[in-house]
């Protein structure tokens, strides 16, 4: 019985250690994201209308559409990309 109690004291105690560590190591995290993260640029607002395109696009857009989200996705990764049509 003894064995059984020290067992159960040994789990509730290596339990207890792991939550204080993974805590102070997520305060870590929060901390030198305060410290070194980015500033957030300035968000432009334009005045402008947002141009509406009244025809179906051609396949000549879509290349064009799916050439930015190329260049905007990461380099030797694979990404799933769903377009979604409008109408």
């Amino acid at each position: 019985m003894s064995n059984l109690m020290v067992g159960v004291e040994l789990l509730i105690s290596g339990l207890i250690i792991v939550f204080l560590v993974l805590l102070f190591l997520m305060y870590v995290m929060k901390l030198m994201s305060v410290l070194f993260g980015k500033q957030p640029s300035e968000v432009r607002i334009s005045k402008q209308p947002l141009a509406t395109i009244s025809a179906d696009p051609g396949e000549e857009e879509l290349v064009a559409v799916m050439a930015v989200i190329a260049s905007l996705l990461p380099k030797n990764k694979q990404a799933i990309v769903r377009l979604k049509a409008v109408e």
